[in-house]
C-alpha cells in the first residue's frame, strides 16, 4: 500500500475508481495528512524513476495536476531507479515493521489451554504467550495478563491519543501487518498475528473485506470463540507503586467542592486553581497553556450537572463544551508529569450510549454509575477504585440532599488520594 509500504493485492481495472469523484467519499479526515504524505511519496518515487530531481512537494503536485505533461523517456527494465527509493527504505525501519519472531507452538499451547479451561487469559501474558513468564499486571484494554518482560511496552499503546494512528498493535505492542479500526474516533491498530491466533478461522479474511470494520474496543466480539475480549472496565494505567516521598497536591478543579473535601481528608494542598463560573455554559474560555504549565496539576477535576428545566438537546450541547474543556486541560497537562489523576462526573440522564462510547475512547476508562435514591450520576476516573463497586455500579446509601450530592460523591471517591499525597499538618 502507498501509506504503509506493504504489498497490496492486485486490483482489476474495473475496480479502480476515479480519484477526484470518489476522494471525498473515501478519505477519512483523521488520516488526511497520512494520505497526502502517501500521494507525495508516490510522486517522489515516480519523479525519481524519470530522473526528475525536485524534492519540493508543491512542484510535484503541480506536475501531477497538469497531467504529467513533461515529456519523459520510459525507464528501461534494467534501470537502477526501479530499486526501492530511500524514502521507502527509511520507512521500513519504523516500529510497524519490527516484530520479534513468533513461536507458534507457545501461542498455540497457551491458547489451547485457555480454550480447554485449563487456565484463563488473565493467567497468561497475551503479549508474548510465554508460559514461563509470570503475569505481573492485567492488560489495560483486554482480558489477559502482562508479564514483566512485556510490561515496559504498555506505555507505547496507552500514550497514543484515541483517533490517532499508531504503528503497533494495541494488544501485543508489536509491528507487523496491521489492520486499523474504521471508527475515526478510535483507529486502533491490530496485528494480523493476534487476530489470526485469537479469533475464529475466518475472522481475518472478513475484516480485510470490511471497509467499515469496528474494532474489539468499539464493538466487543459476541462470538465466544474470540479470545480478544475487551475489559468491561477499562484499566487506567496508573503508578506502579505508591510514592516513597509524598508531596502536597496541586489541583485544577471546577469549584470549591474538591477543595472542601481535600481539607476534610487532611490532604496537604500546594495549590488550587479553578475557573470562575461563566455567563454562558457554551463558552470555551479556559486556562491558557502558560497557566496550565504554571499550575502543574497532579489532579484535574470537572463536572456537569443540569437543571431538570433545561431541554435534553441543549443540556447535551453544554455537556460537550464542558467535556471538551476538561479534555483540553488533561491533554495539555499530560506531557508535564509522568502521571495525572483525573475525575469527571455528570448527570446520567443526559448521557446515551454514543456519548459513553466517545468519552470512554478519550479517557480510556469506563464510567461508574452512582445511584443516590432516584438520582444517577456517571463518574469517569483513573483513581484506584473504592470498595463496594459491583458491575460498574455504586449504591450510595446516604446523601445530605441535592445541594450536596457532588461533594458527597467526592468525599467517597477521593479517599485513595491519601495514599499518594502528603497529609496536612495542623499546627
Amino acid at each position: 500500500g502507498i501509506i504503509d509500504h506493504k504489498l497490496s493485492r492486485e486490483v482489476k481495472c474495473n475496480e479502480v475508481l476515479d480519484f477526484q469523484k470518489h476522494f471525498e467519499e473515501k478519505c477519512v479526515p483523521k488520516i488526511g495528512k497520512a494520505l497526502k504524505s502517501a500521494i507525495c511519496e508516490v510522486l517522489t518515487i515516480l519523479a525519481a524513476r524519470y530522473n526528475i530531481k525536485n524534492s519540493d512537494p508543491s512542484s510535484l503536485f503541480d506536475w501531477a495536476r497538469k497531467g504529467f505533461k513533461k515529456k519523459l523517456c520510459r525507464p528501461s527494465d534494467n534501470s537502477k531507479s526501479l530499486e526501492l527509493p530511500d524514502i521507502v527504505k527509511n520507512a521500513l525501519k519504523k516500529k510497524a515493521f519490527q516484530r520479534k519472531e513468533d513461536n507458534d507452538d507457545e501461542i498455540v499451547n497457551a491458547l489451547d489451554d485457555v480454550s480447554k479451561g485449563k487456565t484463563s487469559l488473565e493467567d497468561i501474558c497475551v503479549m508474548c504467550f510465554k508460559l514461563d513468564n509470570s503475569v505481573v499486571m492485567p492488560h489495560p484494554f483486554f482480558v489477559g495478563g502482562v508479564c514483566q518482560d512485556c510490561r515496559p511496552f504498555i506505555s507505547e499503546i496507552t500514550k497514543t491519543p484515541k483517533g490517532q494512528m499508531n504503528d503497533i498493535c494495541i494488544l501485543c505492542c508489536q509491528g507487523g501487518n496491521l489492520v486499523y479500526c474504521c471508527n475515526s474516533f478510535c483507529m486502533s491498530a491490530y496485528c494480523e498475528t493476534c487476530i489470526d491466533y485469537m479469533t475464529p478461522k475466518e475472522t481475518l479474511s472478513e475484516i480485510l473485506k470490511d471497509n467499515d470494520w469496528k474494532c474489539y474496543l468499539c464493538m466487543p466480539a459476541t462470538d465466544d470463540r474470540c479470545l480478544i475480549k475487551r475489559r468491561e472496565v477499562y484499566l487506567a494505567v496508573g503508578p506502579s507503586t505508591r510514592p516513597v516521598k509524598k508531596s502536597s497536591i496541586c489541583v485544577m478543579g471546577l469549584n470549591d467542592a474538591v477543595m472542601s473535601v481535600l481539607m476534610k481528608k487532611m490532604i496537604s494542598v500546594n495549590s488550587f486553581s479553578y475557573i470562575s463560573p461563566r455567563t454562558s455554559n457554551r463558552s470555551y474560555d479556559d486556562f491558557s497553556i502558560k497557566e496550565i504549565k504554571d499550575i502543574d496539576p497532579d489532579f484535574i477535576y470537572d463536572s456537569f450537572f443540569v437543571s431538570s428545566a433545561v431541554e435534553r438537546k441543549e443540556s447535551q450541547e453544554c455537556l460537550f463544551v464542558s467535556f471538551y474543556k476538561f479534555l483540553y486541560r488533561l491533554v495539555m497537562t499530560r506531557p508535564l508529569k509522568p502521571y495525572i489523576f483525573f475525575m469527571y462526573m455528570c448527570d446520567a440522564e443526559i448521557v446515551n450510549e454514543f456519548i459513553k462510547m466517545r468519552v470512554r475512547r478519550f479517557l480510556q476508562v469506563d464510567p461508574t454509575k452512582i445511584k443516590i435514591g432516584k438520582k444517577e450520576v456517571y463518574l469517569w476516573s483513573n483513581l484506584p477504585a473504592i470498595k463496594d463497586i459491583k458491575d460498574n455500579v455504586y449504591l450510595m446509601k446516604k446523601s445530605r440532599g441535592p445541594m450536596f450530592i457532588e461533594e458527597d460523591i467526592l468525599n467517597k471517591f477521593l479517599e485513595p488520594l491519601k495514599d499518594f499525597f502528603h497529609a496536612r499538618i495542623i499546627k
